[in-house]
């Protein structure tokens, strides 16, 4: 096949698709040039199960940022010495920290507790491990509550401190994907595929009437195709943007995949209805078909002769290296990350490989794979 031929690949027309939607969406939002500068406006809820390491540096980075009025950690049954810290914390925080310890009742659990203790009209949502910029990223996504959303996702990236070979994999085009993906899903298909656990926002009157739920081992997922279910306006934001830890090893990262396939696969089921609408022909149904025939459309190239798998490799090298070259940007101009770009392809193996041990059988069972916390540092 040449090289047109590869270009007009199912695969390459869904990415190219969604690649335009991407820049339409900067065009159309003129890069967000709008913030709120309501400081002190918004309360955010943490849920932490064994977070020593670094529940310190996010309770600090929450409570000096200027949008944020309380924090509400909720330590969700640690057993290590979360706790402990949470209490040397407290005197540094005062009133702005609230400690709530509960027996362990998993993330939806937690969050829906930590609601009890809202005042504010605006709740932001995070978790444990993340490292959040003292930047007017919280900004842009309460000005897009204040032009009538009703929930706004912004993009997480990747915490670079201490992070392992796996983790720079990811991280080297994360923030690239992440954007275009969820940005040009709002274009095509009117709402972002997911607001993310660690970095959404939400009004709260809305939050508490649908609560976090508990349905799929990917709550962030079920809660926004819950929301969009029900008729609430969701949108993106590119300018908030969260650094997270990434998985240590190889055999975690492969749990924490499992996990978001498995849970995608029961996303599905439980929003069947959504399908055949707009945002499920657009969105969710191009995601998933990515993830199964991803990699017949990777291999094909190599059965049509050497020279057109040497042109499909490096096209798909080209397009890596420019998100690559984005993610680097985002991440502070870290451009050594461009390095990592090329083992991204491998990606592909991965997703196929945990759609068909874990994902298929999750769509058609409805059984999903137990969740066990994954090693970050």
């Amino acid at each position: 096949m040449s090289l047109p031929g590869m270009l007009t690949s199912p695969r390459s027309i869904i990415f190219i698709t969604f690649l335009i939607s991407f820049v339409i969406w900067l065009i159309v939002r003129k890069g967000e040039i709008e913030y709120s500068d309501k400081y002190n406006s918004i309360d955010a809820i943490v849920p932490a199960y064994n977070e020593e390491i670094t529940i310190s540096k996010t309770v600090g980075d929450l409570a000096n940022n200027k949008y944020i009025d309380k924090v509400i950690v909720v330590d969700d049954g640690s057993t290590d010495r979360t706790g402990e810290i949470l209490k040397q914390l407290k005197p540094l925080y005062n009133e702005k920290l609230i400690i709530i310890s509960q027996s362990n009742t998993g993330k939806a659990g937690a969050i829906n507790k930590g609601l009890n203790f809202i005042t504010s009209d605006m709740v932001f949502l995070t978790d444990a491990d993340i490292r959040i910029p003292d930047d007017r990223g919280l900004g842009y996504l309460i000005k897009t509550l204040e032009n009538g959303a009703d929930a706004v996702a912004g993009i997480p990236g990747s915490d670079l401190n201490n992070i392992r070979f796996f983790g720079k994999i990811r991280a080297s085009v994360k923030i690239f994907f992440a954007t275009f993906r969820k940005c040009g899903g709002e274009i095509i298909g009117g709402y972002p595929f997911c607001v993310s656990g660690s970095v959404g926002m939400y009004k709260t009157h809305v939050l508490k009437s649908v609560m976090f739920p508990d349905r799929t081992c990917v709550e962030d997922m079920d809660l926004t195709w819950e929301l969009i279910s029900r008729g609430y306006k969701i949108a993106q934001s590119s300018r908030a943007i969260v650094f997270s830890q990434e998985a240590a090893t190889f055999a975690d990262d492969i749990r924490r995949w499992r996990r978001w396939i498995s849970g995608y696969a029961a996303c599905m089921r439980i929003h069947k209805k959504l399908l055949l609408k707009r945002f499920g022909l657009t969105t969710i149904l191009p995601n998933f078909l990515i993830g199964i025939f991803g990699i017949i459309l990777f291999i094909m190239p190599f059965t049509w002769g050497y020279l057109n798998a040497l042109k499909g490799t490096a096209l798909w090298l080209v397009i890596l290296m420019f998100a690559s070259a984005y993610s680097a940007y985002k991440e502070g101009k870290k451009w050594w990350l461009m390095l990592y770009s090329p083992f991204s392809i491998f990606t592909i193996l991965l997703v196929f490989f945990c759609w068909m041990f874990w994902g298929l059988p999750t769509l058609v069972t409805g059984n999903q794979e137990r969740w066990r916390k994954v090693k970050r540092y």
